[in-house]
C-alpha cells in the first residue's frame, strides 16, 4: 500500500524536476477539461436568456454582446485546447530527452561493479535507461488518470 503512494507521488514529483513550467501547464490544462463544460453551459444558458429577453423587449440590443463573446471564447477554446495540449506534451518530452535520458546516464555511470554484474539488475537498468520516454508515457498516462 505503502509502495502505490510513492509511486503515484513519483508520477507527479517526476514532471516537475525536469520542467516545471511545463507540468504546470498541463495540470491547468487538466483541470480547464473537467471546468470548461460545466461554465459553457452557463453562459449557454445565460446567452439564450438574454436573448429571449431581447425578443420579448426586456433587454436592448447591445446585452447580448458579452453572452455571446463568452459563447465564442468557450468554442474557440474546446477547438485549440487539444492542440495546445499536444503542444505542450512535446515540449515536456523535449525537456525529459534532454534531461532525464543525461541523469540516468550518470546514474548507469557510477554503478557498483557488483550490480552490472547481476543480469537482473543489469537488464532492468538498460530497459530502463534504452527508452525513458516510454517511462514518461506512462507517467503521463497515469497522471492523466489521477486528475480524472
Amino acid at each position: 500500500m505503502n509502495r502505490n503512494r510513492e509511486r503515484t507521488s513519483d508520477i507527479i514529483k517526476i514532471p516537475f524536476r525536469y520542467a516545471p513550467q511545463y507540468a504546470f501547464i498541463i495540470g491547468i490544462q487538466k483541470v480547464l477539461e473537467g471546468v470548461v463544460p460545466t461554465i459553457q453551459v452557463i453562459v449557454t444558458a445565460k446567452f439564450l436568456d438574454t436573448v429571449l429577453a431581447i425578443v420579448y423587449n426586456s433587454k436592448n440590443y447591445s446585452d447580448i454582446f458579452v453572452p455571446l463573446s463568452l459563447v465564442i471564447l468557450l468554442i474557440a477554446y474546446s477547438w485549440t485546447a487539444s492542440q495546445l495540449s499536444k503542444f505542450v506534451d512535446v515540449k515536456l518530452e523535449m525537456k525529459f530527452r534532454e534531461n532525464f535520458r543525461t541523469d540516468i546516464t550518470k546514474k548507469r555511470a557510477k554503478l557498483k561493479y557488483s550490480l552490472i554484474e547481476n543480469n537482473h539488475t543489469w537488464d532492468l537498468t538498460c530497459r530502463v535507461a534504452k527508452e525513458p520516454i516510454r517511462f514518461h508515457d506512462l507517467m503521463h498516462t497515469n497522471a492523466t488518470l489521477l486528475l480524472e
